[in-house]
C-alpha cells in the first residue's frame, strides 16, 4: 500500500493503478494484501532452498539492508528432520519474522521506493495477516513437494493461493471496493495523499 505520491490512495488500495497488486476482501479473513502474501511466500521458498542446499550445519544468509544490515544466522541445523518437514517449517517461520521486522523498518522510515519514507504502510491492519497467509501457503507447497524448483513453485503458487482465498470466502472487486469505502475515515483517509503517514488511520501493532 505504498507509492511515490503519483498514484492515488484509491488506486493503490484497489489495485487499479499500473501495479496489479491490491487488496481482496474476504468474509472469513478480512482484507488480504496480495503483495504481502506473495512476498512472504517467495521469501519462504528462497530460505527453504538455502537450507536444503547447505553444505554445513551452521551458516549465514546475508540479505539486502533495511535501515540496518540484515543477516540470518543458522546454527545446529543437524537437528532438523526432513521427514518432519523441519526445513519448510523453519523457512516459513523465518519469512514471517522478516515480514515483522519489515513493518518495524517502515515505521522508522525505511526508503525503498522513489525516495519516499514508507511510514504510511507500516503496520497496516491487513499486512501481517497477509504475510502469515503467504508463509502458510509456502509451507503447504514445500512439505508436499520437498524437491520443488523455482519454476514449479511459481506455477503452483497461484493455484494454492486461489484455494485459500476460496476457503476465506473471497469477494469480488465491487464488494472489496464497497468494504474499503465503508472504512474510509476509520482505517484510512481518502482525503490524504501518499506518502502522508496518516493516510492509514488504524494500525495493528500485534506481531502475532
Amino acid at each position: 500500500m505504498f507509492n511515490d505520491g503519483s498514484a492515488s490512495v484509491v488506486g493503490s488500495l484497489f489495485g487499479t493503478s499500473d501495479e496489479v497488486n491490491g487488496l481482496i476482501f474476504t468474509n472469513k479473513g478480512g482484507f488480504i494484501d496480495t503483495a504481502h502474501v506473495r512476498d512472504t511466500a517467495d521469501f519462504a521458498f528462497y530460505l527453504y532452498r538455502s537450507l536444503k542446499q547447505r553444505e554445513e550445519n551452521s551458516y549465514e544468509v546475508n540479505l539486502t539492508p533495511e535501515l540496518r544490515e540484515r543477516r540470518i544466522v543458522f546454527e545446529n541445523l543437524d537437528q532438523l528432520n526432513s521427514d518432519n518437514h523441519d526445513e519448510a517449517k523453519l523457512a516459513a517461520l523465518m519469512a514471517f519474522r522478516l515480514a515483522q521486522w519489515h513493518e518495524i523498518a517502515q515505521w522508522f522510515g525505511l526508503v525503498s521506493v522513489g525516495g519516499f519514507k514508507e511510514y504510511p504502510s507500516a503496520f497496516s491492519p491487513e499486512d501481517l495477516y497477509s504475510n502469515m497467509l503467504g508463509a502458510l501457503i509456502a509451507y503447504e507447497i514445500l512439505k508436499i513437494n520437498p524437491e520443488i524448483k523455482q519454476e514449479a513453485f511459481v506455477v503452483l503458487f497461484p493455484d494454492y493461493f486461489r484455494k485459500h482465498l476460496k476457503m476465506l470466502d473471497a469477494q469480488d472487486e465491487d464488494t472489496t471496493i464497497a468494504k474499503l469505502k465503508e472504512i474510509d475515515g476509520i482505517w484510512w483517509d481518502s482525503s490524504k495523499r501518499l506518502p502522508n503517514k496518516w493516510v492509514v488511520k488504524t494500525r495493528d501493532y500485534h506481531f502475532s
